[in-house]
C-alpha cells in the first residue's frame, strides 16, 4: 500500500470480497459495489501519479483533490471493516448450553440482516461521494496537470558546497587526509592503474564538499610525468545502470588517472574499486559547527545561550537557507524511493526522536498495516526484510548491529535494530503530518474522543494503529478503536492498568499485538477470537491462543511462562521466541509441526531428556524446511543410555540456514556443519572438539564465528589462503597459531587465549604476536591476567 493512495491498496481487494456469495448482498448493492470498484481503480491510478510528484510542485487544486480522495478511501475501508466485524463476528465459546446457543444464533442472524441493510445504505451514500470526486478529477484535469507538470527550476543545494572555502569547513581534515592517501597509495605499475573511489554516506553529510577538497589536494600533487592523467569527480550517483554506462566511457590509459564518485546508495558505492564511508561529525565537532552557524565564525563556548536553543533544532517553519537546503537534499532521497518504500519510511514517524527501533517488530507492523503483499516464493516477513534492507542501502535509516559483547563493543554482523537520523525523522514527521498519515500525541497533549478518528495514533513519551510508548494510565479505552489493526504498548514496567486490555478480545481485525514492560497487563481469554492476529508479543499466555490459526509470531522470551503443550497447534508460526524449555516439556516433539518456522530463539536454555528426547529434537529440526535462524543460548542434555545410531547422523540442517548459535555437546552435530550443506551460513556459534579451522574457513558468507572449545586446544591453521573472506568477528577460548598475510582480510574483532610461560628471564607465549600485523583492519590492545593472556583486537 502506498501512503499517497490512502487505503486504496487494501480497499480494492475488500470490495472484491463483498461480491462473494457468502455475504449475501442484494443484487442492486452488488452492482453499486462493482461501480465503486471501477471508479476507485481509476482514482488509484491518478493518486499514484500524484504521489510521484514533490508536494510543493503540485497545483493546489490537485492537492485538495488528492487529500479528499485519500480521506474518502479511509472512510470507505472503515465502513467495510465494521461490516465484516459484525457479519463474521467472534467465534462462539466452546460447547455453550443448547438453548443459549439457539437464541444467540437467532439474535446473530437478525443483527447480520440489519447490518446488510445498513451497508446497502452506506454504499449508496459512498457512491454519491465517489461520483462527486470523479467529477472534480475531470474538472481539475488531474491526469493532464500531473503528466504535463513543468518542474520549477531551482539551484541544486549541492552546487553551493563547491564554493565553500576550506576555512569554513569543520571536521574535514582527517577525512581529507585518509581519502588523499587512499587515492595515492600504490607504487610502480599499481600507481598508474585507473582507480575509482566512491564516497558513500547519508544525504547532507558533506560528500560533495569532501570530494571537491580531495580533488584540489590531488591536483596539487600532479607532476609533469603524469601529463596525461585525468582527475574526474562524478557527484551524486543514484542508479547502478547509469553508473555502468558512464564507466564504459572512461579510458583506462595507465597514466595514474583517478575518479571520485559520491553516492548515498550503498549498492552504487560498491561498484567502485574502493569505498570511503563518510561518518557523522563527532559531538565536539558538531558543537563547533553549531556555534559557527550561530555566529558566522568560530567562537568560544558561550554559557549564556538558553537551553531551548539546543532542544529546538529542526526544520521548523521559519525561513532559513541552511534548513531549506538540507530539506531539499533529504527530499531528493525521499522522492527517489518507490511508492512502497515511501509508505514504510513514513511509518517510522510513530517513533520518538532517538528511539532505537527493533527491526523484526517494525517489519511485523508493516505486515499488519498491509504495506506488504505476498509474492511467489517469498513470505511476508522476507519481503519486509528486503524493504528494510533497501532503506538501509539508500541511507534512509541507520542500521544497528547486535552487540553480543557490550564491554568489547563486538558486533556480530546481524542488524537487529535501527535508528532514524534526527534530520530525517524531522522530514518524515512533516510529510506524515501533511499527508495525515500518522497522528502523534506527545506528553503535552491531551487525548480526546476526536483522536479516535486518527488513522494511526502514536502516543509518545510520556485509529487503525495505536502505538503507545507511555504510562498505561495515559491510554484511552480500547473500545474507542473498533477496527484497530495494530496495538503496540511499550510503557514503563511499573505502569499499571489492569483494565487496559479489557476490550482487546473485541478487536476482531487486530493483526499485531505487542505488550512490552507494561507491568500487570493480562490478556483475557477472548484473545482466542482474534482470528486475523498475525503477531503476538506478550507477557501472559491464556490457553485460548491455541485457536489463533493465523498467528505468525509468538514472542514470550522476556517472561518465565512455561512453553504450552499445544504449541504445535500454531502451525502458521514463522517466528518463535521463548525464554527456556524444561526437560519435562513436549516441546521437542511439538516443534516438528511448525513447518513454516523461519526463526527459533531460546534466550536461556533448552533441556532434552534422554535418548528419546534427543532423537525427537533432531527429527523436529529436520522438519523445519524453512528455518533460517536457530539461536539457542544453551542446550542441556540428560543422557542415560545411547542405543543404536546417533540422532545427528540422520539429521538434516536445511541450506537456507543463515544463523546457527547453539552450545550443544553433541559431536555429531559438527559433521553437519559444512559449506556444501549450508552455503548461506553467516553467523555461527558452536561447541567444537577439533582444533582444525579449515572447514570453517570455507564458508564464503561467514561474518561472525565463535568456537567454544572443550579444552584449550591449539588451532594449527587459520584455514589457508582465501579462507574466511568475509569474517568480521572471531572469538575462541583456544590458543591460536599465527596469522599469515591474507588471513581473514575483513576481520575487525578478535578474541582468543594464549598460554603464558614464565621463567627467571622472561615470559613467552604460544602465539606469534607479530603476525597480528597481517590483519589489516584491526588495532591492537592487550590484557594479560597471568597465567593466561587474552588477546582482544577491535575495529579502530
Amino acid at each position: 500500500m502506498d501512503h499517497a493512495t490512502g487505503a486504496m491498496g487494501s480497499l480494492l481487494p475488500k470490495l472484491g470480497e463483498l461480491l462473494k456469495e457468502e455475504y449475501k448482498l442484494q443484487r442492486s448493492i452488488k452492482d453499486d459495489v462493482k461501480h465503486l470498484k471501477r471508479e476507485l481503480e481509476s482514482m488509484h491510478a491518478a493518486l499514484r501519479k500524484v504521489g510521484d510528484v514533490p508536494r510543493e510542485q503540485l497545483d493546489e487544486l490537485v492537492k485538495l483533490w488528492a487529500n479528499e480522495v485519500r480521506e474518502l478511501s479511509y472512510r470507505i475501508e472503515d465502513i467495510i471493516d465494521k461490516f465484516l466485524v459484525h457479519v463474521e463476528g467472534p467465534e462462539p465459546e466452546d460447547k455453550p448450553h443448547m438453548l443459549k446457543q439457539v437464541m444467540k444464533k437467532m439474535g446473530g442472524l437478525f443483527t447480520k440482516f440489519m447490518k446488510r441493510r445498513s451497508i446497502g445504505d452506506e454504499i449508496k451514500s459512498i457512491k454519491v461521494s465517489v461520483q462527486e470526486a470523479a467529477d472534480r478529477r475531470d474538472r481539475y484535469r488531474v491526469h493532464e496537470v500531473v503528466t504535463n507538470l513543468v518542474v520549477t527550476t531551482t539551484v541544486d543545494p549541492h552546487l553551493l558546497a563547491l564554493y565553500k572555502d576550506q576555512k569554513e569547513l569543520v571536521g574535514i581534515d582527517d577525512s581529507l587526509n585518509e581519502l588523499t592517501k587512499m587515492m595515492s597509495d600504490g607504487g610502480g605499475d599499481a600507481s598508474k592503474q585507473l582507480k575509482i573511489l566512491s564516497i558513500f554516506g547519508f544525504g547532507g553529510l558533506g560528500k560533495t564538499t569532501l570530494a571537491k577538497q580531495c580533488m584540489i589536494s590531488l591536483k596539487r600533487g600532479l607532476i609533469i610525468v603524469l601529463l596525461f592523467r585525468y582527475l574526474i569527480v562524478i557527484d551524486d550517483i543514484w542508479d547502478k545502470n547509469t553508473w555502468e554506462h558512464v564507466k564504459t566511457t572512461l579510458v583506462c590509459n595507465n597514466c595514474g588517472s583517478r575518479i571520485i564518485t559520491t553516492t548515498r546508495i550503498l549498492e552504487v558505492s560498491t561498484m567502485a574499486s574502493e569505498v570511503y564511508k563518510l561518518q557523522s561529525l563527532s559531538l565536539d565537532l558538531s558543537k563547533d559547527l553549531f556555534h559557527r552557524r550561530l555566529s558566522c565564525a568560530a567562537i568560544e563556548w558561550p554559557n549564556h545561550l538558553p537551553a531551548e536553543v539546543y532542544t529546538s533544532i529542526g526544520f521548523g517553519h521559519e525561513e532559513n537557507e541552511y534548513v531549506d537546503n538540507t530539506r531539499k537534499i533529504l527530499l531528493f532521497s525521499y522522492y527517489d524511493l518507490p511508492c512502497h518504500l515511501k509508505t514504510c519510511l513514513l511509518y517510522l514517524s510513530i517513533y520518538p526522536e532517538d528511539h532505537v527501533i527493533e527491526k523484526d517488530s517494525l517489519i511485523w507492523k508493516w505486515v499488519a498495516e498491509g504495506f506488504i503483499h505476498e509474492e511467489p516464493g517469498a513470505g511476508l516477513f522476507e519481503i519486509g526484510e528486503r524493504y528494510f534492507n533497501e532503506l538501509v542501502n539508500k541511507s534512509m535509516i541507520m542500521p544497528i548491529e547486535e552487540s553480543y559483547y557490550p564491554d568489547m563493543e563486538m558486533d556480530v554482523g546481524i542488524i537487529t535494530w535501527c535508528r532514524v537520523h534526527d534530520m530525517m525523522l524531522d522530514m518524515i514527521c512533516l510529510l506524515s503530518k501533511e499527508e495525515n498519515f500518522v497522528t502523534i500525541l506527545d506528553c503535552n497533549e491531551q487525548y480526546t474522543n476526536s483522536h479516535c478518528n486518527a488513522r494511526r495514533l502514536a502516543v509518545q513519551d510520556i485509529a487503525r494503529s495505536l502505538n503507545a510508548m507511555c504510562n498505561a494510565k495515559m491510554l484511552p479505552s480500547l473500545s474507542c478503536f473498533e477496527v484497530l489493526h495494530i496495538l503496540g504498548l511499550e510503557g514503563p514496567y511499573d505502569s499499571h492498568n489492569r483494565n487496559l486490555l479489557e476490550h482487546v478480545g473485541k478487536l476482531v481485525h487486530l493483526r499485531h499485538l505487542k505488550l512490552a514492560s507494561m507491568g500487570n497487563c493480562e490478556l483475557p481469554k477472548e484473545i482466542g477470537h482474534l482470528k486475523f492476529l498475525l503477531v503476538n508479543i506478550i507477557s501472559k499466555l491464556p490457553a485460548s491462543i491455541c485457536r489463533l490459526s493465523q498467528l505468525k509470531c509468538l514472542n514470550i522470551c522476556e517472561t518465565d511462562i512455561e512453553v504450552p503443550c499445544w504449541i504445535g497447534d500454531l502451525t502458521s508460526l514463522e517466528e518463535l521466541c521463548l525464554r527456556k524449555v524444561e526437560d519435562q516439556s513436549n516441546f521437542v516433539t511439538e516443534l516438528g509441526k511448525l513447518t513454516e518456522l523461519r526463526k527459533l530463539h531460546i534466550g536461556k536454555s533448552l533441556s532434552i531428556d534422554g535418548d528419546r528426547g534427543r532423537n525427537s529434537w533432531a527429527e523436529s529440526l529436520a522438519k523445519l524446511v524453512k528455518i533460517q535462524v536457530i539461536n539457542i543460548c544453551s542446550v542441556h542434555e540428560h543422557r542415560f543410555f545411547c542405543h543404536g545410531e546417533k540422532a545427528w547422523e540422520r539429521c538434516i540442517l536445511h541450506p537456507q540456514l543463515r544463523v546457527l548459535r547453539m552450545s550443544y555437546q553433541e559431536p555429531g552435530l559438527v559433521a553437519r556443519i559444512n559449506p556444501r550443506l549450508l552455503p548461506d551460513l553467516s553467523n555461527l556459534e558452536l561447541l567444537v572438539y577439533s582444533p582444525d579451522l579449515e572447514v570453517f574457513g570455507s564458508f564464503r558468507e561467514l561474518i561472525s564465528l565463535e568456537l567454544d572449545m572443550c579444552s584449550a586446544l591449539h588451532h594449527d591453521t587459520m584455514g589457508g589462503a582465501g579462507a574466511f573472506p568475509k569474517l568480521r568477528v572471531f572469538k575462541t577460548d583456544a590458543t591460536l597459531g599465527s596469522f599469515q598475510e591474507g588471513d581473514m582480510p575483513a576481520l575487525e574483532s578478535l578474541e582468543f587465549n594464549a598460554v603464558a610461560e614464565c621463567n627467571d628471564v622472561n615470559i613467552s607465549f604460544g602465539f606469534d604476536f607479530a603476525s597480528l600485523g597481517n590483519l589489516p583492519l584491526t588495532s591492537e590492545s592487550l590484557y594479560m591476567p597471568l597465567p593466561w593472556t587474552t588477546r582482544r583486537l577491535r575495529k579502530p
